[in-house]
């Protein structure tokens, strides 16, 4: 639900430019299937955080509000 965004803006709230230009080239190389590769990809970078995390009201804030150094 809050991943969304992430697939109907194709990725460009992410605050990384790097990454999302990475994730545009792989839905222009691969399809659209990439966007699930994608968002697979950027939950587990961010696993141990998100894993730290003992609520949701914790984890969702932070999912919508990505760090800066993906």
């Amino acid at each position: 639900m809050y991943i969304t965004s992430w697939f109907k803006c194709l990725f460009t709230t992410l605050p990384c430019w790097d990454t999302v230009l990475a994730i545009c080239d792989l839905i222009f190389l691969e399809g659209y299937q990439c966007l699930f590769c994608g968002a697979l990809a950027i939950l587990e970078v961010c696993s141990a955080e998100l894993l730290a995390m003992d609520r949701i009201e914790a984890i969702l804030p932070f999912i919508q509000k990505l760090p800066s150094r993906l």
